[in-house]
């Protein structure tokens, strides 16, 4: 009986200290958070890729089960992405602007000096931005009408945020894992597109899939017939595309359609983890975004202990020419938007040692938050939370903190600099000219798009589906 109560006396005392050091950590006063997500519900990207034809770039015609009765244009922001976006800008006002003492990091009213966001070049990616934006900064009291409605006769009756961006062939930040970017993670990709067992496992053991492929494609069976196993996995991932903007926008479908949308989703999700995961090369296409967010974090932690070079630099360099130092980090804002693609994501959770395929596929809004805290006794810790559109933004666990979600700011920038290499555009095999341009990869580093072997990859459609 002593011994039994010994031992309980030793584990709840363990346990106490384990709460006790974990309060330490993930509690204490915020006082930054940089957010990185994807943009709200669009319309189809693609029309049918005429892969055949030889062109990547060239769309006849839309998928034969497309209708094209979209709200927008393809591509485009939906008016659901609009609100998704909103509602999440609702959700971060509700914890930075208005939520608990220890959790608010911003003013009701915008101030430059605190907040800033970017944006792809993209227009759906800039439009989220700007909804994400009006979500946490919402009309002001001098722009509502007696009965809190929103006074529409005054001519700027929301808080005008801007969003930032740079040309998009020059945006290695929020698109990492681009040809011109990552050659080297380009290349790879299309080796594993090409060549991956479970990818033509998956793709060429659904022989019902592959007879209905036509029908659902629009693609000639002749056409498909030359087509290589690179070429059917991007089509077959574009047609996951269709039907997921599909279900989100209630376009019903008859059977024969929505009976292979779960194979869809398991084989794109065994794409995207055969090109970020299994590639390896994760740490480095989210190297260059997962360094910039240490180091502000780090500038955010100087700043709090009174750095005049720190303080200086927020108030005069940062607010140049509208410029942030976004690449390098070097400005410590307080709160910080970063509106990319389902790529972003996927280059910053492989960066991070995290799966790209769980809980889902970069849902819209999907989003990573770095949050930095000071303790009373002025210790800094860094914790990482992760939601979308339908899910919470809770804690996540992974390598950067010992597998936890919490550690220390010095504990995490040490991983970061241990993980991802010191010059990325090196690691990567990019290129860039006198001014600062990315240059073609050179063909060495890049798989000839209709190499012999891809031309007679087609012959396993001839077998696999000998007539219809």
């Amino acid at each position: 009986l002593f011994l039994c109560l010994c031992i309980i006396l030793v584990v709840g005392l363990h346990l106490t200290l384990v709460k006790s050091v974990d309060a330490t950590v993930k509690n204490g006063k915020l006082v930054a958070a940089v957010v990185i997500m994807r943009h709200g519900d669009r319309a189809p990207q693609r029309h049918a890729p005429a892969f055949a034809e030889g062109s990547r770039l060239k769309y006849e015609t839309v998928f034969a089960i497309d209708k094209g009765d979209w709200p927008v244009d393809y591509g485009q922001l939906t008016p659901l992405g609009v609100q998704q976006a909103y509602n999440l800008g609702s959700r971060f006002n509700a914890r930075y602007v208005t939520g608990l003492d220890s959790n608010k990091l911003l003013s009701a009213t915008y101030d430059h000096i605190q907040t800033h966001a970017r944006a792809t070049d993209v227009d759906r990616t800039l439009t989220t931005a700007m909804a994400v934006l009006a979500g946490i900064y919402p009309a002001r009291a001098s722009n509502l009408t007696n009965n809190g409605a929103v006074n529409n006769s005054s001519p700027v009756s929301q808080q005008l945020v801007p969003v930032h961006t740079v040309e998009y062939a020059l945006d290695s930040l929020l698109d990492g894992s681009a040809k011109a970017h990552c050659p080297v993670f380009n290349s790879a990709s299309k080796i594993q597109k090409k060549n991956n067992k479970r990818l033509k496992y998956l793709l060429y053991s659904n022989t019902a899939f592959l007879k209905a492929l036509p029908a659902l494609s629009g693609i000639s069976l002749s056409a498909l017939d030359h087509m290589g196993t690179k070429k059917l996995v991007s089509l077959t991932t574009s047609l996951r595309d269709l039907r997921v903007c599909q279900r989100a926008h209630n376009v019903s479908q008859p059977k024969n359609v929505t009976h292979f949308d779960s194979f869809l989703e398991e084989f794109t999700a065994a794409v995207v983890h055969a090109k970020w995961i299994e590639s390896g090369l994760g740490s480095i296409v989210g190297g260059r975004l997962l360094r910039a967010v240490a180091r502000r974090l780090e500038l955010v932690r100087q700043l709090e202990l009174g750095e005049e070079w720190v303080v200086d630099r927020l108030h005069d360099e940062c607010n140049a020419k509208g410029q942030d130092s976004d690449e390098s980090g070097e400005c410590p804002r307080r709160f910080v938007l970063y509106v990319g693609h389902d790529t972003t994501l996927f280059d910053t959770r492989a960066a991070l040692g995290l799966s790209v395929t769980q809980p889902a596929v970069a849902p819209y809004t999907a989003h990573l938050v770095f949050e930095l805290r000071r303790s009373d006794s002025g210790d800094f810790s860094v914790q990482i939370l992760s939601g979308d559109y339908e899910r919470e933004t809770v804690p996540v666990s992974g390598p950067f903190c010992n597998h936890d979600s919490s550690c220390s700011l010095s504990n995490f920038i040490t991983w970061v600099r241990h993980t991802v290499p010191k010059n990325v555009d090196k690691a990567c095999g990019a290129k860039r000219d006198g001014s600062g341009l990315f240059k073609p990869p050179q063909n060495r580093l890049v798989l000839a798009e209709n190499s012999a072997d891809e031309r007679n990859d087609g012959f396993l459609y001839r077998y696999l589906v000998p007539a219809l």
